[in-house]
């Protein structure tokens, strides 16, 4: 496969090149379309991707995209996972004829008809055939393209094929189909709130990847997203030099077993409204309110007794029961999905990660425990402020404002300390699908650090707790369920 590749596209290796990250490479690419850049990268790892395992392809890519979606915003460039990965698989060309452009157009809107609108598809179609590709930068491009894709987990339509345009083997073929098959599998799913407390339920339904243009304020105000996270294994809890590390953070061996979805944002006030019909946040200013993720809600409102801010008795991890007059009751009820709760701890930092093992899911690790120019592109800290009417600019920042992570999830670090199922311990080794403590009187688990907090508190690993009854302005959550 390399051969072929290389035989077709006609890589070139210059000394220089050499000495360059992966990350490096693939920031020359984007920002610059430096081809010399792109043919070492696909020098390097054509070989590898021939036989490479989608599982070793994912975890290949993701801290490179990471890495490249950080160094880009720094320069002051914010690039969306989908903005990105259509970055790397599009290009302009006068070469191709403009008959073929019917052709294209056809393709790439056959590709996308199943994860996307009408309208969103001739969008996609637009971008992708502005200008036309050319057959052999379709094929160059989709071996490095589908796997950035696929460890951003996006649906984005990279095997392209025109009958006509190249003369690819057999081999080629399967190869681009198999690939293409694996990338396009982000699913999202979706909850239609705009019915408020009063309606009897709640529409839901499902993408198959970001829309084009990217999330709205609509996907952060009358609807609720959450993003499908794989079934996996990682290292949970932080290694023994890794700054501002606590004893509680053993590291051990994580599996979950099953496939579950996770909040691509933390829940907002205007969401809360929605479902629960009150406003209990301390940051009030009307201009913003709608988008800041909710806080001052207890464990108790949010999956049990919350008209009396009390425990339904029994409850996780004995059972997974919710109370009728919580968030997750009148979720569960007008959506029919039985499910639908917080994330356990394990969940919480498994998707927070997305593949890293940095102290910050942009792949990178803290060099100062109070402020770090690291953090600072990844979530909201150090912004003290107890004014209740304060603009965005300090408290909480309206969600979704700094960088996804690999799995398009955002405000993992900082903005709101966001509860979890477990009761708060300490760990006890290598666990499959763990629960939590079956009680403790340190309280439940809280994770992802505060927009008050320093740097070392909103690290990927950094855990906290409290007591379930507690509604304080620090405190917030995700929306998760697990597939059964």
């Amino acid at each position: 496969m390399a051969g072929l590749l290389q035989r077709k596209v006609g890589f070139v290796t210059l000394p220089r090149m050499q000495t360059k990250t992966d990350a490096d490479l693939l920031e020359a690419y984007a920002s610059k379309r430096d081809e010399l850049a792109f043919g070492e990268l696909m020098r390097r790892h054509a070989a590898q991707l021939a036989g490479c395992p989608l599982g070793t392809m994912k975890r290949r890519a993701s801290e490179g995209l990471a890495k490249l979606r950080a160094r880009l915003a720094k320069r002051g460039v914010a690039l969306s996972g989908v903005a990105l990965v259509g970055l790397l698989t599009s290009e302009a060309s006068a070469a191709v004829p403009e008959t073929l452009l019917p052709s294209i157009m056809a393709v790439v809107k056959t590709a996308v008809a199943t994860t996307a609108t009408a309208t969103s598809a001739t969008s996609t179609a637009a971008m992708l055939a502005k200008g036309a590709m050319k057959a052999m930068f379709i094929a160059k491009v989709k071996m490095v393209a589908a796997v950035v894709a696929v460890a951003a987990g996006l649906s984005v339509p990279i095997g392209l094929t025109v009958a006509g345009m190249t003369n690819k083997s057999e081999k080629e073929t399967e190869m681009t189909n198999a690939v293409t098959q694996d990338v396009v599998t982000g699913d999202y799913l979706v909850l239609d709130l705009s019915g408020g407390p009063s309606a009897s339920n709640y529409p839901v339904s499902y993408l198959s990847g970001v829309p084009a243009g990217g999330w709205t304020n609509e996907d952060k105000t009358t609807k609720l997203v959450l993003r499908k996270i794989p079934a996996g294994t990682f290292t949970m809890g932080s290694p023994t030099n890794e700054l501002g590390r606590f004893d509680h953070e053993t590291q051990h061996t994580g599996t979950l077993t099953k496939a579950f979805y996770m909040g691509v944002f933390e829940v907002t006030q205007r969401q809360w409204e929605l479902v629960m019909g009150n406003r209990p946040s301390f940051f009030t200013n009307s201009s913003y309110y709608l988008t800041r993720p909710v806080e001052q809600v207890s464990y108790y409102d949010v999956r049990e007794n919350a008209d009396s801010n009390s425990t339904i008795g029994t409850s996780w991890p004995a059972s997974g029961a919710v109370g009728t007059t919580s968030f997750m009751g009148k979720l569960r009820a007008k959506t029919g999905m039985a499910t639908f709760d917080l994330p356990t701890e394990a969940q919480w930092e498994y998707a927070c990660r997305a593949g890293t093992t940095q102290a910050l899911n942009s792949g990178h690790n803290l060099t100062d425990k109070e402020r770090d120019a690291r953090m600072d592109t990844v979530g909201r800290y150090q912004k003290r402020s107890t004014d209740a009417n304060c603009a965005t600019n300090t408290g909480t920042a309206t969600v979704g404002l700094y960088l996804a992570n690999a799995w398009g999830l955002y405000d993992m670090h900082g903005n709101v300390s966001e509860w979890c199922l477990d009761w708060f311990g300490m760990y006890s080794g290598s666990a499959q699908d763990p629960a939590g403590e079956l009680h403790s009187e340190a309280g439940r688990v809280l994770r992802g650090g505060v927009w008050g907090n320093r740097a070392e508190y909103c690290r990927s690993a950094s855990r906290d707790r409290v007591s379930p009854d507690c509604r304080n302005f620090y405190f917030g959550f995700r929306a998760a369920m697990t597939l059964q």
